[in-house]
């Protein structure tokens, strides 16, 4: 990966969302007091744990082109601890990752937000898990660990092809279906 470019092209079933920031997003709940301090360096820690999560989507053209940002999202942070009606949304357009994080008196709300090109349901869940550990290892034991970078997420185009299933490009039209030579014989009775 270039840490200035380019990082790959967003496959056709990671480029249908990106027009549309279709986002996931996942919260936990729960009761104490945050450490806003902890919370920002357990979150550039996976940032620097999962690459994918400190790119931004940029149009080229007909295809959309993962690109790593200048510099990383900041928290989101507000005193509503409910969930909002008409959903998450992440306000930085360049950013596909973001923490929205309420404390209101003793309850608080920590929201992952994940862009769908991305990530799916499953990953933005696991992110979520490692974000909460690495903020109790933070408050814990004031340091994030070793950072151990992991790779991009293959797109299902890639992980079939890599199983040796070829997937026609979208633009292409079926294949005509050939259809079987039969050899006519009269037979006499």
């Amino acid at each position: 990966m270039n840490p200035r470019g380019a990082v790959r092209t967003l496959d056709p079933s990671e480029a249908m969302f990106a027009g549309n920031r279709s986002t996931v997003a996942y919260s936990a709940f729960g009761t104490g007091v945050l450490d806003i301090d902890a919370l920002t360096l357990a979150f550039r820690t996976l940032l620097r744990s999962y690459p994918v999560l400190a790119t931004q989507i940029v149009s080229a053209g007909h295809e959309y082109v993962l690109h790593h940002i200048p510099h990383l999202p900041a928290l989101q942070v507000s005193t509503c601890t409910a969930l909002p009606p008409a959903g998450f949304t992440i306000v930085d357009p360049d950013a596909v990752c973001a923490i929205d994080v309420a404390q209101q008196g003793n309850d608080f709300r920590l929201t992952l937000l994940t862009h769908h090109s991305i990530a799916d349901a499953r990953a933005s869940l696991k992110y979520l898990e490692v974000l909460c550990s690495l903020y109790t290892r933070v408050v814990e034991t004031g340091s994030a660990g070793a950072i151990h970078p992991h790779p991009l997420a293959m797109s299902l185009e890639q992980f079939l092809a890599e199983r040796g299933y070829l997937i026609p490009a979208p633009c292409t039209p079926p294949a005509t279906p050939v259809e079987p030579t039969v050899e006519t014989a009269v037979v006499l009775r």
